[in-house]
C-alpha cells in the first residue's frame, strides 16, 4: 500500500474479522483519499463504506512481506453447496489443457447445489476437443466441487469497450437459455 493507506483482509462471512497472513478474504482500505460516498446513492455508500473502511469487493490475501494479491472479485465468487470456488483458480487449470485458447468460468444457478461451475471455452480446433478428457484433467488438479458441471464452446467472449471479459453477460445469456426466453 501507498503511504497513509491502511489495508486489511477480513473474513467473507462476517465482513469484519481480520484474517491472518496468507488467508483469503475481502480487501478493505482506509485512507484520506478514499471517496466519501457514491453520489446520490446512500444504499451503495452504506454497502461500500463501513466505519471508515472501503469494502473493495476484491478477494485477496497478504503475504508475510505485506504484499497483497488479488485473486478475484466478491461478485464472481461461486458457492457450490456453500463451498467457495474462485473462477480464476478453475480457469488457471483449464488453460493448461491442450487446445484451449481462452476460458471464462462463472457460477450459474443450480437446483441441487445453489450454484454450479460453468466454463465457456474458445478452442484451437473444436473437432479435436473431448469434454470428458477436459473434465478428467480438471479432476486431477481441482476438488470435485470445483470441476465444471457444464462446458460450452464459444467463438468469443462478450467484452467491454476496454476489452475486459463481461462474465455477467455470459451468465445472463445462460439464464435466458434455461428460462426458454
Amino acid at each position: 500500500p501507498l503511504p497513509d493507506v491502511e489495508c486489511r483482509i477480513v473474513d467473507l462471512k462476517d465482513n469484519k474479522t481480520d484474517l491472518p497472513v496468507g488467508e483469503t478474504g475481502e480487501l478493505l482500505i482506509r485512507s484520506p483519499q478514499i471517496m466519501q460516498e457514491y453520489f446520490e446513492n446512500r444504499k451503495e455508500t452504506n454497502i461500500a463504506l463501513k466505519n471508515g473502511w472501503l469494502h473493495t469487493g476484491d478477494i485477496a490475501h497478504m503475504d508475510g512481506d505485506g504484499y497483497f494479491y488479488i485473486v478475484g472479485r466478491r461478485k464472481e465468487l461461486i458457492k457450490v453447496n456453500g463451498l467457495q470456488v474462485w473462477p480464476i483458480e478453475v480457469e488457471k487449470v483449464i488453460r493448461q489443457f491442450h487446445g484451449i485458447i481462452d476460458v471464462v468460468v462463472a457460477g450459474i444457478p443450480d437446483d441441487d447445489t445453489g450454484e454450479a461451475v460453468k466454463a465457456w471455452l474458445v478452442l484451437e480446433d473444436p473437432d479435436d476437443f473431448n469434454e470428458n478428457d477436459l473434465l478428467d484433467f480438471c479432476r486431477r488438479f481441482l476438488a470435485g466441487y470445483k470441476v465444471p458441471k457444464e462446458v460450452e464452446i464459444v467463438t468469443e467472449f462478450p467484452r467491454s469497450a476496454v476489452g475486459k471479459v463481461l462474465r455477467r453477460k455470459l451468465v445472463e445469456a445462460e439464464m435466458q437459455k434455461k428460462s426458454g426466453a
